[in-house]
């Protein structure tokens, strides 16, 4: 199995921003908005939050709702943040394309291990 075959492709800048800001800011900010679509609408679709939800937690919230509301939260950053997020996604396009030898921080060798064991146990 060749894991680092092919084009290492960057997420897309609103995929990016999610990732990089979720536990910071993005994530209270899509559980204010949620609280308040729970209020205004009624859901009848197939991406409606189970029913009866354990914790309440944002699990349960539907991904296309996360993203719209990162993409609102995206467009409302300045140029100099919006650069600097192209500047990490390019940081990690580079990072994910090294093969793991070639990783000198052993953090996030060990993280690229474990991702490598995820995919061989997919492929058992």
């Amino acid at each position: 199995m060749k894991l680092n075959a092919g084009e290492k492709r960057r997420l897309a800048p609103v995929q990016a921003y999610c990732s990089y800001a979720w536990e910071t800011t993005l994530r209270d900010t899509v559980l204010k908005h949620w609280e308040e679509e729970k209020v205004e609408n009624t859901f009848c679709d197939d991406e409606d939050p189970p029913s009866g939800g354990s914790d309440g937690t944002e699990g349960h919230i539907p991904l296309a709702f996360k993203l719209k509301v990162a993409r609102e939260e995206y467009e409302k950053l300045s140029d100099e943040e919006k650069n600097e997020i192209d500047r990490r996604r390019e940081d990690d396009k580079k990072k994910h394309g090294l093969k793991i030898p070639e990783i000198d921080n052993e953090d996030e060798r060990i993280q690229k291990l474990r991702l490598h064991l995820k995919c061989a146990a997919f492929s058992l």
